[in-house]
């Protein structure tokens, strides 16, 4: 999903819910902070864990399996 998408998405909701993530181990936090980083894409293969790769912000890597994103963060 992109940001076009997801504002698209968004504005068709009430604009007073809560967005919320996946917890660590269960449950779910309110989302709290947000950063745009990159990710290397298609890396990881085990089935628990995402397929992405997040990359320190200070990290100056480029190429085509690497892609910036919006991260959202529960401030943790």
């Amino acid at each position: 999903m992109t940001v076009a998408e997801l504002i698209k998405n968004l504005q068709n909701l009430p604009s007073d819910h809560l967005v919320v993530i996946r917890g660590f181990e269960g449950g779910v936090d309110e989302v709290t902070d947000l950063e745009e980083t990159k990710v290397v894409l298609d890396v990881i293969q085990d089935w628990n864990y995402g397929s992405h790769e997040l990359l320190d912000p200070r990290d100056r890597s480029e190429g085509d399996d690497v892609a910036p994103v919006v991260y959202l963060r529960n401030g943790a």
